[in-house]
Protein backbone atom coordinates (compact mmCIF):
# COMPACT_ATOMS: atom_id res chain seq x y z
CA UNK A 1 0.00 0.00 0.00
CA UNK A 2 1.31 3.21 -1.14
CA UNK A 3 1.83 5.73 1.68
CA UNK A 4 -0.46 8.14 0.21
CA UNK A 5 -3.40 5.50 0.20
CA UNK A 6 -2.37 4.12 3.71
CA UNK A 7 -2.44 8.31 5.20
CA UNK A 8 -5.75 8.48 3.63
CA UNK A 9 -7.42 5.08 4.52
CA UNK A 10 -6.39 5.99 7.63
CA UNK A 11 -7.71 10.15 7.67
CA UNK A 12 -4.79 11.57 8.31
CA UNK A 13 -4.86 13.35 4.98
CA UNK A 14 -7.87 13.81 2.37
CA UNK A 15 -7.20 12.72 -1.54
CA UNK A 16 -6.60 16.43 -2.23
CA UNK A 17 -3.66 16.70 0.23
CA UNK A 18 -1.82 14.05 -1.14
CA UNK A 19 -2.03 15.63 -4.81
CA UNK A 20 -0.85 19.06 -3.61
CA UNK A 21 2.17 16.98 -1.86
CA UNK A 22 2.59 14.75 -4.94
CA UNK A 23 2.90 17.82 -6.93
CA UNK A 24 5.28 19.68 -5.02
CA UNK A 25 7.83 16.00 -4.96
CA UNK A 26 7.46 16.26 -8.80
CA UNK A 27 8.55 20.59 -8.65
CA UNK A 28 10.98 20.23 -5.88
CA UNK A 29 11.81 16.57 -5.48
CA UNK A 30 12.21 14.58 -2.39
CA UNK A 31 9.89 11.94 -0.55
CA UNK A 32 6.59 12.38 -0.09
CA UNK A 33 6.52 11.95 3.53
CA UNK A 34 8.71 14.60 3.58
CA UNK A 35 6.87 17.12 1.34
CA UNK A 36 3.73 15.96 3.94
CA UNK A 37 5.81 17.51 6.42
CA UNK A 38 6.74 20.45 4.76
CA UNK A 39 3.09 20.82 3.63
CA UNK A 40 2.53 20.71 7.33
CA UNK A 41 -0.26 18.01 6.26
CA UNK A 42 1.03 15.69 9.05
CA UNK A 43 3.98 15.54 11.51
CA UNK A 44 7.15 13.35 11.30
CA UNK A 45 5.42 11.56 13.87
CA UNK A 46 2.44 10.33 12.12
CA UNK A 47 5.30 9.76 9.19
CA UNK A 48 7.09 7.14 10.97
CA UNK A 49 4.05 5.48 12.34
CA UNK A 50 2.42 5.39 8.96
CA UNK A 51 5.89 4.04 7.41
CA UNK A 52 5.99 1.40 10.35
CA UNK A 53 2.85 0.05 9.60
CA UNK A 54 3.36 0.30 6.14
CA UNK A 55 5.90 -2.15 6.45
CA UNK A 56 4.39 -4.24 8.51
CA UNK A 57 1.96 -5.12 6.42
CA UNK A 58 4.73 -5.95 3.64
CA UNK A 59 6.35 -7.76 6.07
CA UNK A 60 2.91 -9.74 6.40
CA UNK A 61 2.22 -10.12 3.05
CA UNK A 62 6.23 -12.24 2.64
CA UNK A 63 5.73 -14.17 5.40
CA UNK A 64 2.41 -15.44 4.05
CA UNK A 65 3.63 -15.90 0.97
CA UNK A 66 6.62 -17.97 2.43
CA UNK A 67 4.15 -20.24 4.73
CA UNK A 68 1.92 -20.59 1.80
CA UNK A 69 5.13 -22.20 -0.34
CA UNK A 70 6.13 -24.02 2.64
CA UNK A 71 2.69 -25.88 2.98
CA UNK A 72 2.95 -26.35 -0.46
CA UNK A 73 6.15 -28.38 -0.58
CA UNK A 74 5.28 -30.17 2.71
CA UNK A 75 1.69 -31.22 1.83
CA UNK A 76 0.74 -30.33 -1.83
CA UNK A 77 -1.17 -27.63 -3.40
CA UNK A 78 -4.27 -29.68 -2.75
CA UNK A 79 -4.11 -29.67 0.52
CA UNK A 80 -6.46 -28.07 2.86
CA UNK A 81 -3.51 -26.66 4.74
CA UNK A 82 -2.16 -25.04 1.19
CA UNK A 83 -5.58 -23.72 0.68
CA UNK A 84 -5.86 -22.38 3.95
CA UNK A 85 -2.57 -20.36 3.78
CA UNK A 86 -3.82 -19.16 0.19
CA UNK A 87 -6.40 -17.39 2.17
CA UNK A 88 -4.31 -16.45 4.92
CA UNK A 89 -2.28 -14.52 2.17
CA UNK A 90 -5.49 -13.31 0.60
CA UNK A 91 -6.32 -11.36 3.65
CA UNK A 92 -2.92 -9.86 4.43
CA UNK A 93 -3.01 -8.68 0.96
CA UNK A 94 -6.23 -7.00 0.73
CA UNK A 95 -4.96 -5.08 4.19
CA UNK A 96 -1.37 -4.25 2.15
CA UNK A 97 -3.69 -2.88 -0.80
CA UNK A 98 -3.47 -5.16 -3.08
CA UNK A 99 -7.11 -6.36 -3.78
CA UNK A 100 -6.22 -7.96 -7.44
CA UNK A 101 -3.94 -10.56 -6.45
CA UNK A 102 -5.87 -11.21 -3.07
CA UNK A 103 -9.01 -12.01 -4.87
CA UNK A 104 -7.29 -14.39 -7.06
CA UNK A 105 -5.55 -16.10 -3.87
CA UNK A 106 -9.01 -16.07 -2.34
CA UNK A 107 -11.47 -17.70 -5.14
CA UNK A 108 -8.43 -20.56 -5.29
CA UNK A 109 -8.14 -21.30 -1.18
CA UNK A 110 -11.98 -20.83 -1.17
CA UNK A 111 -12.90 -23.46 -4.03
CA UNK A 112 -10.25 -25.42 -2.56
CA UNK A 113 -11.30 -25.67 1.09
CA UNK A 114 -15.36 -25.82 -0.32
CA UNK A 115 -14.04 -28.68 -2.38
CA UNK A 116 -12.00 -30.67 0.45
CA UNK A 117 -13.39 -29.58 3.82
CA UNK A 118 -16.97 -28.49 2.91
CA UNK A 119 -18.41 -24.95 3.43
CA UNK A 120 -19.35 -26.10 7.12
CA UNK A 121 -15.51 -25.82 8.10
CA UNK A 122 -13.75 -22.83 9.86
CA UNK A 123 -11.05 -22.53 7.73
CA UNK A 124 -14.03 -22.53 5.02
CA UNK A 125 -15.99 -19.87 6.98
CA UNK A 126 -12.79 -17.72 7.34
CA UNK A 127 -11.61 -17.97 3.89
CA UNK A 128 -15.52 -16.89 2.34
CA UNK A 129 -15.16 -13.47 5.10
CA UNK A 130 -11.87 -12.68 3.07
CA UNK A 131 -13.35 -13.55 -0.28
CA UNK A 132 -15.47 -11.01 0.43
CA UNK A 133 -13.34 -8.67 1.66
CA UNK A 134 -11.06 -9.13 -1.70
CA UNK A 135 -14.07 -9.35 -3.54
CA UNK A 136 -14.87 -5.38 -2.35
CA UNK A 137 -11.83 -4.35 -2.57
CA UNK A 138 -11.44 -5.44 -6.11
CA UNK A 139 -14.18 -3.57 -7.15
CA UNK A 140 -12.62 -0.29 -6.76
CA UNK A 141 -10.92 1.00 -9.32
CA UNK A 142 -6.68 0.27 -8.82
CA UNK A 143 -5.87 -1.16 -5.29
CA UNK A 144 -7.33 -0.08 -2.69
CA UNK A 145 -9.57 3.32 -1.46
CA UNK A 146 -6.81 6.22 -2.40
CA UNK A 147 -6.08 5.02 -5.14
CA UNK A 148 -10.11 4.87 -5.93
CA UNK A 149 -10.10 8.74 -5.08
CA UNK A 150 -7.51 9.30 -7.56
CA UNK A 151 -4.65 9.01 -5.41
CA UNK A 152 -1.58 6.68 -5.85
CA UNK A 153 1.14 8.00 -7.65
CA UNK A 154 4.44 8.64 -5.50
CA UNK A 155 7.05 7.04 -3.43
CA UNK A 156 6.71 3.08 -1.91
CA UNK A 157 9.07 2.18 0.53
CA UNK A 158 10.86 -0.56 0.22
CA UNK A 159 10.58 -3.52 2.92
CA UNK A 160 10.58 -7.79 3.61
CA UNK A 161 8.71 -10.35 5.47
CA UNK A 162 7.36 -12.19 9.07
CA UNK A 163 6.26 -15.22 9.89
CA UNK A 164 3.88 -17.04 12.01
CA UNK A 165 2.10 -20.15 11.76
CA UNK A 166 3.77 -23.42 10.17
CA UNK A 167 5.53 -25.17 12.26
CA UNK A 168 9.21 -24.03 12.60
CA UNK A 169 8.12 -21.16 10.95
CA UNK A 170 11.01 -18.83 9.69
CA UNK A 171 12.43 -15.97 11.86
CA UNK A 172 12.63 -12.95 10.43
Amino acid sequence: MLLGELLVSRGLATPDQIRIALSRQERKGGRIGDNLIELGIITRVILEAALREQYARAMQILAREDLLARAERRFGRDHPQAYHQRCRLAAALVAGGKAEDALNHAERGFAGLTATLGAEHAWTAECAETLAAASGAAALPGEGPAVAAGVGAGEQHAVSGAADDLDAARAV
